[in-house]
């Protein structure tokens, strides 16, 4: 930049100096979207202690990302599958389940799933059914609130139970089982019960110097007595004709309990959210059935936004929230209030929705088509973290772009005109609260990037040329560069020290169309000679040849011409010429 003023690397290096680029820091980023975004469990009283915000954002490429969104740095990425990644289920704060196969399917649909167990913690890896021929895709795993079983939802086939804790096979449903849409654990456990499951776990989840729980399951072997006996737990699912079926679940005994009819104009359920009293169902047409156990109140509210992908209720007790992904954005409703929070559309709002989860209670986690993971508000306004809360440590660039828009604008503005006191005069005193903090470290970043003999300049020409080069104004630089040049070649009395280089030089090959006549046609003539050394065809030679008749040196055109070889065909029209 800057034209001719700051000569070549060549001019500034000397000739023996050897260059080196040293790297001082990596920084991951996102695998190519699409993504799909799964948080681990939420904070608690029992966890707080040891509790990190785990994301895990699995890829195409077969790959899980994990990022801790205290901090947005990626701290694993594992390669687990050779497929794209569907579903991602955590286990526990420290491991996860993931699930994948590949986009072409086989004949009638048949598909190779596969299904790993990870641990975040030391990185290990165990295969869950590693001996699986093809089947039907699985559509979903769904972990059970005392963290003992896990469910495999094919889509075509009757879905397997499995226990967490030894990985093994506790049961597959008959083929005359109903097919399953959708299904949820029960929140609702017995006091007792959870007392028994901690016993039974050792408080692993809650006490970190206990070691990694992952890493015991995937180290524990099926033989081992020491899981406990199997409590029992409940969870309810769907078929395609939206009856809801209640079974309860205690060991490999499966045993069905209640069976309800769906409701008048019910088309099939496609997601279910369970929390506390409070059950929501989601179906193929957009239409949100909220059922209040307690009450014995069922309330139906049509959305008209078609299929319903996700329902999710969100962390915390009281927090009676639930999320819904519709295929052209997503809704927050107040499930015990029966009302909308907050609505997003698609291109409108946010660019489309790949996938969404609860970051926290009043944060969600919105993974776009864009290729971005956004951190949003529950207003669905303001996304991700300010750069300014970020501001811990003395290592910030000179990036001006990083404060907001009018805020860049106000300081290239004030820095342009600055008197000669220096950043001394430098007062904004209608900053916004999180800016102040951002412009004192972009000014200490720029003081010190500077050599200590640089001084700020005097002239508005040379302040205005130094500020756009700070800020990369490309447009400012190229018009800052030229009316330096003329100012100072027309007044070199009147030039300050600042102006003496602009004199002495010319303008750069880049300002070629500002140029004066002189230095304009030299420089064509520069280039043309550069060309005329290439020249490999006649078509070439005969370019070269018009060009200097047009620049005024026939006598070189012409000595062109008679270079013409004699055994050529084109020897005749030349010499002619």
């Amino acid at each position: 930049p800057g034209g001719g003023r700051n000569g070549s690397l060549s001019e500034l290096l000397a000739p023996n100096v050897g260059l080196r680029l040293p790297m001082c820091g990596l920084l991951e980023a996102l695998a190519p979207g699409p993504h799909l975004t799964r948080m681990c469990p939420p904070v608690t009283f029992g966890n707080w202690s040891s509790y990190r915000p785990l994301l895990a954002v699995g890829n195409n490429a077969g790959g899980v990302q994990v990022f801790d969104l205290s901090t947005g740095v990626l701290e694993k990425e594992f390669n687990l599958h050779a497929t794209p990644v569907r579903g991602i289920e955590w286990v526990s704060l420290t491991s996860f389940l993931s699930f994948a196969y590949a986009n072409l399917t086989g004949v009638g649909g048949k598909v190779k799933n596969e299904i790993v167990l990870t641990s975040t913690g030391s990185g290990r890896v165990r295969q869950v059914r590693a001996d699986a021929n093809e089947e039907s895709p699985v559509c979903a795993i769904r972990v059970s609130h005392l963290k003992q079983y896990f469910v495999v939802l094919f889509k075509e086939q009757p879905f397997e139970l499995w226990d967490l804790r030894t990985l093994t096979l506790l049961r597959t449903m008959p083929d005359n089982f109903p097919c399953v849409t959708s299904l949820e654990w029960s929140p609702l456990v017995s006091g007792k019960a959870q007392l028994r499951a901690r016993q039974a776990s050792g408080r692993k989840d809650a006490d970190a110097s206990v070691g990694d729980r992952a890493v015991n399951q995937l180290e524990r072997q099926p033989s081992l007595p020491s899981a406990g006996p199997p409590l029992r737990e409940q969870l309810v699912f769907t078929d395609a004709d939206a009856q809801l079926y209640y079974f309860t679940v205690e060991g490999n005994v499966v045993r069905d309990c209640t069976r309800n009819p769906p409701e008048a104009g019910m088309a099939s359920i496609t997601s279910i959210a369970w929390k506390s009293d409070y059950i929501v169902l989601g179906d193929a047409d957009g239409t949100l059935t909220v059922w209040d156990l307690k009450g014995k109140v069922l309330r139906t509210l049509p959305t008209q936004r078609g299929c319903v992908k996700r329902l999710k209720f969100g962390p915390g007790k009281g927090n009676m929230k639930v999320l819904a992904l519709f295929a052209d954005g997503l809704d927050v409703w107040d499930a015990q209030e029966v009302q909308l929070s907050v609505q997003a559309r698609c291109p409108q709002d946010l660019p489309g929705v790949s996938d969404v989860d609860w970051a926290k209670s009043d944060k969600l986690v919105v993974a776009t088509l864009d290729g971005c993971v956004r951190i949003v508000d529950m207003e669905l306004k303001g996304c991700s973290s300010p750069v300014a809360s970020q501001l811990d440590t003395s290592r910030v660039p000179f990036v001006p772009h990083l404060l907001p828009p009018k805020a860049t604008l106000r300081l290239k503005s004030q820095l342009q005109h600055l008197s000669p006191a220096g950043l001394a005069e430098l007062v904004t005193p209608e900053r916004a609260p999180g800016e102040t903090a951002l412009v004192d470290k972009l000014l200490q970043a720029w003081a010190a990037q500077r050599a200590p003999s640089d001084s700020l300049p005097t002239g508005v020409a040379e302040r205005s040329l130094s500020v756009a080069s700070w800020f990369g104004d490309e447009e400012a630089l190229r018009f800052w560069s030229v009316a330096l040049h003329y100012l100072a070649s027309r007044r070199p009395e009147r030039a300050s020290p600042d102006l003496l280089p602009a004199v002495e030089a010319t303008l750069g090959p880049c300002y070629d169309l500002w140029c004066p006549n002189p230095f304009y046609k030299a420089l064509q003539l520069e280039r043309l000679l550069l060309h005329e050394s290439r020249r490999t065809t006649h078509s070439h030679t005969q370019r070269c040849a018009c060009r200097l008749l047009l620049l005024g040196q026939s006598d070189r055109a012409v000595q062109l011409l008679l270079e013409t070889d004699t055994c050529s065909e084109h020897f005749h029209s030349d010499s002619l010429r």
